[in-house]
């Protein structure tokens, strides 16, 4: 996921027209945070450097979220019954800055948003019905979990805050504002994961589906769906909107893709296996994060699948971490400025 937000420095009045415009442009300086896992050990980059922030996570990173002045950040890590390894369980962690809380009441945690002093988590709430257990979406909010008003299976996705509204999204494309479900795209929508709100407008990115099984890279505008490719299992993971602009990552036939306005650009060489998970846009440069496959490269004296967590600045890729394909995967951005 991927999230925005703006930080303004006072500037002294009695400074000149154009010193205040230099002082200005120099506050605007732009940090990106970007969390993953690189062979399985979490970690969060600020500006392309590695940070020591993942102390108490073990296991792996799920989201962030930047305000002015704190980082959090949302993981998980195991917890080890040496006596009975069977018994081993894992912990959700809520880390701002260096302090760590650990969170009950929810499980697959997903999604992380603060709005003030309020600290949302979304995921699953867990409850017994009959002799089954199955998973009804949740809400943790600064330690109390609320279950969302849902008929079948889903999961909190994604969250954002509009004219001080929460919005949560679910995995088939359910939509709460503010505890109370507003929509459902239940009937076409598979694996929603991201959610956009700009001016009572609703966006989602996700796959539709058909006959159940088919699905294809789409993103929804209000109840209208707005396919973008009719490639057979194609993604779609992340959607920006800004403007009358509206940004979408996700992957064709393996490639990691962005769309513009529905035109689509391939950020990867043709060949090579990658992804796109998060984007955001900030000063009109694009911002793009996800993992390039590196087939065959020698590990160890064996030939193995190894894979590199990407930022894409305006098509222009940066590793940031190389790792084992199956342990090494980008979690979130957010673009502070």
């Amino acid at each position: 996921m991927k999230r925005i937000i703006y930080s303004f420095s006072g500037l002294l009045l009695i400074l000149s027209i154009y010193l205040l415009s230099s002082c200005e442009e120099w506050t605007r300086k732009t940090d990106v945070y970007v969390i993953g896992n690189v062979d399985g050990n979490p970690i969060m980059w600020k500006n392309g450097k590695p940070d020591s922030l993942m102390a108490d996570i073990n296991y792996d990173v799920r989201s962030i979220f930047v305000t002015e002045k704190d980082v959090y950040i949302l993981g998980r890590t195991n917890v080890i019954d040496y006596t009975n390894p069977g018994n081993s369980t894992f912990e959700y962690i809520l880390k701002k800055n260096k302090n760590s809380q650990k969170i009950s009441g929810i499980r697959n945690a997903q999604s992380l948003l603060v709005n003030g002093n309020d600290v949302y988590i979304g995921g699953e709430d867990a409850h017994t019905g009959g002799t089954y257990m199955y998973s009804r979406p949740g809400l943790w909010k600064n330690g109390a979990t609320q279950r969302l008003p849902i008929d079948w299976y889903s999961c909190a996705q994604d969250m954002v805050e509009a004219n001080n509204d929460i919005y949560v999204l679910g995995y088939s494309g359910e939509i709460w504002e503010n505890g109370e479900m507003v929509k459902s795209m239940q009937e076409s929508c598979y694996s929603a994961s991201s959610l956009c709100v700009v001016n009572k407008d609703i966006y989602i990115a996700g796959d539709y589906v058909e006959d159940f099984f088919y699905h294809y890279a789409t993103f929804w505008k209000n109840d209208s769906a707005i396919r973008l490719s009719n490639e057979l299992g194609s993604q779609t993971r992340d959607i920006y909107v800004e403007g009358d602009n509206v940004y979408v990552v996700g992957d064709v036939n393996n490639r990691a893709t962005l769309w513009i306005n529905g035109t689509p650009q391939t950020l990867s060489k043709e060949g090579i296996s990658s992804v796109a998970r998060s984007i955001c846009v900030s000063n009109g440069d694009i911002y793009v994060l996800g993992e390039i496959v590196l087939s065959n490269a020698v590990v160890n004296y064996r030939l193995d699948d190894r894979t590199a967590i990407v930022l894409w600045k305006n098509g222009i890729p940066q590793t940031l971490g190389v790792g084992r394909h199956s342990f090494t995967v980008s979690r979130g951005l957010f673009i502070k400025k």
